[in-house]
């Protein structure tokens, strides 16, 4: 019951867009499978199933619902942490913790890029006009290179819409095509692309073989900077390397 009042008072709230309330609803099992094991629940307003819910319910407050509202990044982001909890939460409350501490990073993540973008539409009248531009160029850049590299894997398109497009918009908007930053960031695509192309040569398996490690290393370093959670971030690149290895076999 007093679960139920908890939930009550969240989902009432008309600062919550529907969609969110409705995600957030999910969450009233994981809540009672951990009121009944720990009474601290309860008795602390600070446990860490409370705050994070608190947290999820701070960062749905206000939030612009669209026609395509499932691809936007905090509610998918918001999804994916209730799907977890879901199917994942058993006993142990570091879960939560973990959880809100991945909120705060993704939060801070889309304010920063928020406040970028502001920053560049106060300081210029044609502020709105480049950003759309970038993200025109951006578009076209990769599609041009799914174009020339394909067919291309899931995992790879997954890495790329999900985390690497809002990186690169920005940094073409703050650095220009000819920065370093950008320039590192296209090429580290591209060898990416490159190394999930199927060869018959052991010479070039061989090669992929040498190449690989380093280029984990180098996706996950770009990659943990971006929107991917933690979570996705390791499920992709397991996919990544599932995929590397059977280019390696041939």
């Amino acid at each position: 019951d007093i679960i139920d009042m908890l939930f009550e008072f969240v989902l009432e709230d008309k600062n919550i867009p529907v969609p969110m309330r409705a995600l957030l609803a999910r969450l009233q099992i994981p809540m009672l499978k951990i009121a009944i094991a720990d009474k601290g629940f309860f008795q602390h307003k600070n446990h860490p199933a409370r705050r994070l819910l608190n947290n999820l319910a701070q960062a749905a407050t206000g939030w612009t619902q669209t026609k395509q509202y499932e691809h936007d990044p905090l509610y998918k982001f918001i999804n994916e942490i209730v799907n977890q909890l879901i199917e994942e939460f058993d006993s142990d409350i570091r879960i939560f913790d973990h959880f809100t501490n991945e909120l705060a990073r993704f939060t801070q993540h889309q304010q920063h890029n928020l406040e970028a973008v502001e920053k560049l539409t106060a300081e210029t009248s044609q502020g709105q006009e480049r950003v759309e531009m970038a993200q025109h160029h951006v578009d076209k850049v990769i599609h041009d290179l799914y174009i020339e590299n394909s067919p291309i894997p899931k995992v790879i398109v997954s890495l790329i819409e999900d985390g690497w497009k809002q990186s690169l918009r920005l940094r073409l908007i703050q650095k220009g095509e000819d920065s370093d930053e950008w320039l590192t960031s296209i090429s580290l695509i591209k060898q990416l692309l490159h190394s999930v192309k199927p060869t018959n040569s052991d010479e070039e398996r061989q090669q992929r073989l040498d190449l690989v490690p380093g280029l984990h290393k180098e996706v996950q370093q770009y990659l943990q900077a971006t929107p991917i959670t933690a979570n996705t971030l390791a499920v992709l690149l397991k996919s990544l390397q599932r995929c590397h290895i059977k280019v390696i076999k041939g």
